[in-house]
């Protein structure tokens, strides 16, 4: 290729950044003849100079001087859909070398994604990641991608969905897939491929070098976990869904944050209402000032520009995104769909019910995990013994057997739980339906074991008591 490349015979050259420190196109562009032939040099995604140029790929450093060793009239061309308007612009035309320019202004608005932000239930750094349950009830019919913003953290997610499936290995290896640098080439090029067939992988757990360059025409979803440093990380990431209309007609981009983030952003625009004191200090007395030091990580308000702030407080995302990038008019939109404009619903949580006389004592949540691990297992007895559509249909998984929601039920009805009441239960499951009579043997066996240790625990309570005599009053 660099040999024809010197000669006569190719019209465009296209390269890598990391292409540009090597040997070989120094002694190209050192040919006197090709810098002659070469008139116009191109610059694809060229936001990222801002930042992977300052960071993990320093080779797009090199662009500035690789355009030194041509003539002053070479044409230098730079394209990016998210690159805010003012300082950020103005450094990368300077990083390429663009003096006096023409800029081509056109909307990067996608608004056939919705745009939904979420807060966490719990911390990044957890090993449960339940507001990603739905994940595993939607990949029978979606493709997702989740962008994490570390490795450490893609594994955890990795290996918690990775127990939900809970469907036989072979199976799960191409339904579920990590993408990053740490993967052997041959792994990242197999998930490509997985991703790009019909019934192939269904989810991605990626970090940033799945963001641009890639082109998967049917992702329903995009999942950020954490928020991106700043609003054209989150645009890259989001424009990965519903590439094609056509086979992706309702896309979303989902972020979730942290209740910390979502503090930070409020307090860095000032929008954040101070905490009522519960009490006032005394008269003469000084209220002492305590002084506690948070370190700061990737969810902290350390991280987060105030684009990213604006972006992540409520309010109507689509306003702020063309507010930020000076977007011009596409037209108004008849309803906007972004969680800012439509909140999502949000579950009330009951109150806890009291328990009536002669009712049987609720179980421990000890009992509750033995009850779901027998219950998983005989499901996968099932699975994989009985049910002749795993060797047809090679993405059977197991919820579709004995689903989760029909576990829980079983075990929150454990106590009372009858024969009859169970039949109920597993109407609307065919399969379930055929094998009830093995789920009430298990049902019957957790219920005895459960009753023994409830009477083991209350004996224990009982003798633990202790009665003390109060003296007579006078």
């Amino acid at each position: 290729m660099w040999t024809r490349a010197g000669e006569k015979g190719p019209r465009v050259l296209l390269l890598s950044p990391e292409q540009l420190i090597s040997k070989r196109l120094e002694r190209l562009i050192n040919n006197p003849e090709f810098r002659r032939r070469v008139c116009l040099l191109a610059v694809d995604e060229v936001h990222l100079l801002d930042s992977w140029g300052t960071s993990f790929r320093k080779s797009y450093q090199q662009i500035q001087y690789t355009r030194a060793r041509f003539k002053s009239y070479l044409i230098a061309i730079a394209m990016t859909a998210t690159l805010l308007p003012g300082n950020q612009t103005d450094q990368v035309c300077k990083f390429v070398g663009l003096r006096d320019y023409h800029t081509v202004r056109r909307s990067n608005r996608r608004p056939e994604i919705q745009l939904l932000f979420r807060v966490l239930s719990h911390g990044i750094e957890s090993q449960e990641f339940s507001d990603l349950q739905w994940v595993i009830e939607d990949m029978q019919r979606k493709k997702i991608i989740i962008f994490c913003t570390s490795i450490r953290d893609g594994f955890r997610i990795f290996c918690y969905l990775w127990r939900q499936l809970d469907s036989p290995f072979g199976v799960r290896a191409e339904q579920l897939r990590m993408y990053n640098t740490l993967n052997w080439h041959n792994y990242n090029l197999r998930t490509r491929e997985l991703m790009r067939k019909p019934d192939g992988c269904r989810v991605i757990i990626a970090t940033d070098i799945l963001m641009v360059g890639i082109d998967f025409p049917d992702i329903n979803d995009v999942v950020i976990i954490g928020h991106p440093p700043h609003p054209n990380d989150y645009l890259q990431k989001v424009g990965r869904a519903g590439r094609d209309h056509s086979l992706v007609p309702n896309p979303r981009g989902i972020m979730y944050i942290t209740a910390y983030a979502m503090n930070a952003a409020q307090k860095q625009l000032g929008t954040k209402q101070p905490k009522h004191t519960r009490g006032k200090p005394k008269p003469g007395q000084k209220k002492k000032s305590k002084v506690k030091k948070r370190k700061t990580s990737s969810t902290g308000a350390a991280s987060m520009s105030k684009q990213m702030a604006e972006l992540i407080v409520p309010g109507c995302k689509t306003t702020a995104l063309d507010r930020m990038y000076e977007n011009p008019s596409l037209g108004e939109l008849l309803q906007c769909n972004c969680s800012g404009c439509i909140p999502e619903l949000e579950t009330k949580k009951q109150p806890p019910k009291r328990r009536a006389k002669g009712e049987a004592p609720p179980l421990t949540k000890e009992m509750k995990e033995v009850a779901m691990k027998k219950l998983v297992a005989l499901r996968k007895k099932i699975f994989t013994k009985e049910i002749q559509s795993a060797s047809t249909d090679p993405f059977f998984v197991l919820p579709e057997v004995l689903p989760i929601e029909l576990i829980s039920n079983i075990i929150d009805r454990l106590p009372g739980l009858d024969f009859n009441t169970l039949n109920i239960l597993v109407d609307d499951n065919e399969i379930a339906k055929t094998h009830v009579a093995k789920i009430w043997t298990v049902v019957i066996d957790l219920r005895q074991s459960c009753e023994q240790q409830l009477k083991w625990k209350a004996d224990e309570k009982a003798s633990q008591k202790v009665y003390v005599q109060l003296p007579r009053s006078i």
